[in-house]
């Protein structure tokens, strides 16, 4: 990973502008990212939890982490002290970056955020390809975690970057926690394309998202269909962007309407909109729906991304190839996960899936080619857990 993250390359360019007007060129985070580099250091691979918040200290940790080749779990920073301790518990991190408390025992402290160093009973044994762990679609804090190579994380970085046309002039905020695989995906797309983040927690109920994302002419927003629910709830279709060019929508399905109402709105403000389908399991990506289709083909997940393949399978297990037949959709692609962590026992398996994600969701495909999910095998709505979310912000 420490060849995907030479931030180097991009030199003076503006990587990162946040809500307080702070403002960090490629080399302002490369350099920052080098002091904590010579704490957690290479050699043995490590395990680094960092307690996130969308701010320029939680960027550092986690690129940092995998600049040195080491592996990163990326989890909430508001977890309550009991869940916290769990975690750390169950999966005996060797170094821990949280926002400061100004504890006499942290080993390193810069730009708000403190280290903690472990020793553990039993040395940790963390298999080569992993780099990443975090959450699942279940709820944020469990245990379960899902082990995304290197590779998947490139790869979903570089997919995004290309298909979502990124360049270095995009200034994309960051909607969705950087602890979720599509706030990540966000993170590490713009970063790819040397474009400038506009790093921010602010919830998108808030007037003060607003106004920084229109003083920053912010050029993307993205979010799952929530996300969604809460645009349309805070008048967002009367609103005038014009630096606005592109909304991602990310996640589970989008309902029909509401694809429809969006799509029409970009039409109208000359932006494009994307709708995507993914799950933290595939490091946030499998299929999207291209803007000239959103209206023709609303409430599709549309087709594979570039490199991945989407199929569908009967109950006997074959695989479907007449159109508008229901099954259960299989993604396979380099972004799949390895498979799921309980503990730092999994740290040191390899690949379980081969590449093959089971989703879980039934879906058809119509005579185009394209997909449409009609529900879930085991019927439950899947979850992407923003509910927190919800009860805090509105």
């Amino acid at each position: 990973m420490s060849d995907f993250f030479d931030l180097a390359r991009h030199g003076t360019r503006r990587a990162v502008v946040n809500d307080m007007g702070e403002s960090f060129s490629y080399k302002d985070v490369n350099e920052m990212c080098g002091r904590l580099r010579e704490f957690i250091g290479p050699g043995k691979k490590k395990l680094v939890m960092v307690l996130a918040k969308n701010d320029i200290g939680t960027l550092i940790g986690y690129l940092a982490a995998l600049q040195s080749n080491n592996a990163v779990l990326l989890t909430d920073a508001d977890l309550n002290d009991e869940i916290l301790d769990n975690l750390i518990y169950i999966y005996r991190p060797d170094f821990v970056w949280r926002p400061q408390k100004n504890n006499k025992l942290a080993a390193f402290r810069f730009m708000e955020y403190e280290l903690f160093e472990y020793a553990w009973y039993n040395d940790l044994i963390i298999h080569p390809s992993l780099s990443v762990l975090l959450s699942t679609s279940g709820r944020v804090g469990w245990p379960k975690m899902v082990r995304l190579t290197g590779e998947g994380v490139k790869a979903d970085a570089c997919t995004t970057a290309s298909y979502l046309n990124l360049t270095e002039t995009d200034r994309t905020a960051t909607t969705l926690p950087i602890y979720y695989s599509y706030g990540l995906s966000v993170i590490n797309g713009s970063l790819k394309a040397g474009a400038t983040l506009l790093l921010t927690g602010l919830s998108v109920v808030r007037d003060e998202f607003w106004r920084f994302f229109k003083r920053e002419e912010g050029t993307s927003l993205s979010g799952v269909p929530y996300t969604y629910e809460v645009y349309k709830a805070i008048g967002f279709l009367n609103m005038e962007l014009p630096s606005l060019c592109s909304m991602i929508q990310v996640g589970g399905r989008l309902d029909r309407q509401t694809a429809l109402e969006f799509a029409a709105h970009a039409r109208k403000k000359i932006f494009n909109f994307f709708t995507m389908y993914g799950a933290a399991e595939a490091t946030a990506h499998m299929s999207y729906l291209y803007p000239e289709y959103n209206i023709k083909k609303a409430g599709s997940i549309g087709k594979a991304i570039p490199g991945g393949k989407l199929w569908l399978t009967d109950k006997a297990g074959k695989t479907i190839t007449e159109p508008y037949t229901e099954g259960e959709l299989f993604y396979r692609g380099v972004n799949v996960m390895m498979g799921y962590a309980q503990g730092n026992q999994d740290l040191a398996k390899g690949d379980e899936l081969g590449g093959i994600l089971r989703t879980g969701d039934i879906a058809y495909f119509d005579g185009d080619g394209f997909f449409y999910l009609v529900g879930r095998k085991d019927n439950n709505q899947k979850e992407f857990n923003l509910e927190y979310k919800r009860e805090r912000d509105i």
